[in-house]
């Protein structure tokens, strides 16, 4: 039976086997426990690969404690532009661009769009 939470792993690691680290799959996580299990697998000399989306405050932890960080920006995306001459309810282009460049600070690679995703 493998261990359930950050500090059951740990154990498991210290006292048991390294199988904890073998397993590509966490559930009932949260982007605190997320951050904790980045922690665990560079204690143990792996590297950590992140890949999420950029502009979600919770990734940015993540992200920074990761040895590569992927961030993907699709807030571009999400976002109705205000016409030109028309209402100033909606963000312009260079609202969102600036946005999205601050929400990257902490990715190594940042991947633009849902279409930077397919091949």
């Amino acid at each position: 039976k493998l261990p359930h939470g950050v500090e059951d792993v740990k154990r498991h690691l210290e006292e048991v086997d390294n199988v904890p680290l073998l397993v590509s799959l966490y559930t009932d996580v949260s982007k605190k426990t997320t951050a904790e299990m980045v922690d665990v697998f560079q204690d143990y000399n792996d590297t950590v690969l992140a890949v999420g989306l950029s502009h979600l405050p919770g990734n940015q932890k993540v992200f920074f404690g990761s040895d590569i960080a992927i961030g993907v920006d699709v807030l571009s995306e999400e976002v109705s532009f205000a016409e030109e001459g028309k209402g100033c309810d909606t963000l312009m282009p260079s609202e969102v661009a600036f946005v999205s460049s601050i929400s990257t600070w902490s990715s190594s690679i940042n991947l633009v769009g849902s279409q930077a995703m397919y091949h």
